[in-house]
């Protein structure tokens, strides 16, 4: 039966919304692969006995045909899974660590809302935690669902050496029934906080009273007034690892978690942050990736206008960055809710390893910040000689099967941003992207005979650079003419080791896959069986040789 006979016959499947449980953890790779063995084939959603008495790792709530609205209703039949569909992930049970980002920028007052950002914040977490509780039903159909959400709250200040608290909550497991007993606990707890560091800040700005002052000699004046200021100054981070030292907090904070869960770290924060260098921002996510962490940012404040505090520039930049490169979310507001799912539910509680769209065009995190500054710089940004261009790194054959190879890239960040069958159904692409910088990402094709057989360990993969022409040129052209600026010189080299740990990583697959293909390899030997050793000892030496 052909292709064209199918889709006549079978309504081709638009999204798939999927149970995972919370006995045990699925990983990616189990999630890969139940797509990957169904594709074209005929899915349809289970009913809500075979939900309840099911031992299947992953259960189908939902199936949507292509083009379906909100409003539609949904036939229960059965549906044909395509390369182009939206494979969508819920969880039984998860797992949030809660942010809240009060360094001193948010001690100043939203010109746009005449409220202080620190106040924000608050109302920001309320409306997170509200919105995350509200049972919500499965598009397509009349399950309501409503997963166990464990959180753990942290305040972070840039002052070293506060005295409050900065862990807010552990542990706690969202309760409808005790959600307003819950906000005003938080909100108490960051009225505390928020008088500590009013008086640390108080002590420190407080000039020092004329009759407090001793009478010294006119010699040393001088050596007072320093010592006086030495013990007023405290010790503060600087804006550039603030956001790191929040997501490091964030990530052993899920370890003290219930297991088994989606993990994902939610970060409230006005956005006035930064990276120190591209070292520790690829360390973050690789440690992020590997732990299938999404990092999410809800900004609080207004958006920069000539008008604000000086010094109030958000990264917007790298805030939708982390989040994209992260499987995260970055919303800007606190949008209303409604009876269906709400963008909570959408930002936070579903997974989906295929991102296309806004998360790869990189207009995405640029032209929104340049409308702020500049107009021409939109203008310039969409100037092709400034397009994000591309360069082929290198093509070969890998011999292991595509699954391994694809569930290899998936642990280590890459979004599944095409999936193809071609050259007449005998063919299937893969094609993956990893989000290195904002303005640099690394594409991997991954080619194999279809339908895929386990037993045929032959892929093809093609590696293409994508960036900017001048970081293209940098990392092609640095033999030719050596780079001076240490910054450049830092990216160029961890952008290669990321190629070359490519390589590396394909090879190791190939090793740990060709082990039971070898019989040498796993067999012991009769020798080796009968009782004679492997390693003898000469006499009058200390060095072991190989028996033969």
């Amino acid at each position: 039966m052909s292709g064209g006979e199918r889709d006549s016959e079978v309504e081709e499947a638009g999204q798939v919304f999927l149970l995972m449980k919370k006995e045990y953890r699925i990983s990616r790779n189990v999630r890969l692969a139940w797509f990957l063995n169904r594709l074209n084939q005929s899915i349809r959603p289970m009913s809500k006995s075979e939900l309840s008495n099911s031992n299947n790792e992953l259960d189908v709530l939902s199936v949507l045909p292509k083009g379906w609205q909100p409003d539609e209703p949904v036939a229960n039949q059965t549906y044909q899974l395509v390369p182009s569909t939206n494979i969508t992930f819920l969880a039984q049970r998860y797992r949030f660590v809660i942010e809240l980002d009060l360094s001193p920028s948010t001690g100043i007052v939203d010109d746009s809302t005449g409220e202080l950002i620190f106040d924000e914040v608050f109302h920001a977490l309320s409306k997170c935690l509200v919105e995350l509780l509200r049972p919500f039903k499965v598009p397509g159909t009349d399950i309501v669902f409503q997963p166990e959400i464990y959180i753990t709250i942290l305040a972070y200040s840039s002052i070293i050496g506060l005295q409050s608290h900065q862990v807010l909550v552990q542990g706690y497991l969202l309760d409808r029934s005790s959600l307003d007993t819950f906000h005003q606990h938080i909100y108490q707890q960051l009225r505390a906080f928020e008088n500590n560091v009013a008086e640390v800040l108080q002590q420190y700005y407080k000039p020092k009273m004329q009759s407090d002052r001793p009478i010294l000699p006119q010699g040393d004046a001088t050596d007072f007034y320093d010592q006086s200021l030495r013990k007023m100054t405290f010790s503060m981070v600087t804006p550039d690892m603030g956001l790191v030292n929040m997501i490091r907090s964030g990530i052993l904070a899920l370890q003290l978690l219930p297991s088994n869960s989606s993990a994902g770290i939610i970060i409230i924060t006005d956005g006035v942050t930064s990276v120190p260098d591209v070292a520790v921002c690829e360390t973050l996510l690789n440690q992020l990736r590997g732990g299938t962490i999404a990092c999410s940012f809800i900004q609080v404040g207004g958006v920069y206008s000539y008008d604000c505090s000086f010094g109030y520039v958000p990264n917007l930049e790298l805030m939708k960055f982390i989040a994209m490169a992260t499987f995260g979310s970055y919303m800007s507001t606190c949008p209303e809710s409604n009876l269906n799912m709400n963008a909570y539910h959408k930002a936070f509680l579903l997974y989906s390893f295929l991102r296309p769209g806004e998360s790869m065009n990189p207009e995405y995190y640029c032209v929104s910040q340049h409308k702020l500054f500049n107009e021409h710089l939109v203008s310039a940004s969409s100037n092709p000689a400034l397009a994000m261009r591309r360069k082929k790194h290198a093509e070969n054959e890998v011999h292991a099967d595509l699954t391994s190879v694809v569930s290899v890239r998936l642990r280590e960040g890459y979004t599944v941003k095409e999936l193809n069958i071609t050259k007449g159904g005998t063919q299937l692409e893969v094609k993956l992207m990893l989000l290195w910088k904002h303005n640099m990402r690394i594409e991997y094709l991954v080619v194999a005979s279809w339908p895929l057989d386990a037993a045929k360990r032959l892929t093809w993969v093609e590696v293409t650079m994508e960036g900017s022409y001048d970081m293209l040129h940098d990392i092609s052209c640095t033999m030719r003419k050596p780079i001076t600026s240490p910054y450049r010189t830092t990216f160029i080299r961890r952008f290669w080791n990321t190629l070359q740990s490519i390589n590396q990583t394909d090879q190791m697959l190939v090793h740990l896959k060709s082990f039971n293909t070898i019989p040498e390899h796993y067999t012991i030997p009769e020798s080796t069986k009968n009782g004679v050793p492997l390693f003898y000892i000469p006499p009058g030496s200390t060095t072991p040789v190989l028996f033969s």
